[in-house]
Order: C-alpha cells, then structure tokens, then sequence
C-alpha cells in the first residue's frame, strides 16, 4: 500500500477539531484514523490497530479524499 500525501497544517487542525465534532464511533474512527497518519506520521497497519480496524479497513479510508462534504458528514 503507498504511502498516504502529506496534508496541510490547515487540515491537519481541521481535523483535529473534528475529533471533537463527530457524532458516532465509525466516524470518530475514520477522522482519527486519517489524524494519526497525518500528525504521527502512522501507515495504515499502525493506524489500523490503533483504532480496532483491519489493514483493508484503514486502507479504504486513506484512499477517501477529505472533501468538504465528507467533512460535513462526520460533523452531522
């Protein structure tokens, strides 16, 4: 699996102050899943166990692009 690109400063706050916005724990996952890689710098095995997913599982969710609707989405 490739490395994941690196995300802005900007982003990375962004999403950080998702952690705290998210309603449900799939979608809490998915954002800290995406936070560990780009503020720990974590591949998706790490990520994966850190969050009780499977390797596959955090894969997917790297591939997802951090649009402003799929923000949207973990804010609601």
């Amino acid at each position: 699996m490739r490395t994941p690109k690196a995300i802005s400063d900007q982003q990375q706050e962004s999403l950080r102050s998702l952690l705290g916005q998210t309603k449900t724990k799939a979608d809490f996952q998915r954002v800290q899943c995406l936070w560990l890689s780009a503020v720990l710098n974590m591949n998706p095995a790490d990520t994966a166990k850190a969050v009780g997913w499977r390797q596959s599982t955090a894969g997917q969710n790297y591939s997802e692009p951090l649009s402003q609707g799929r923000r949207e989405s973990f804010a609601g």
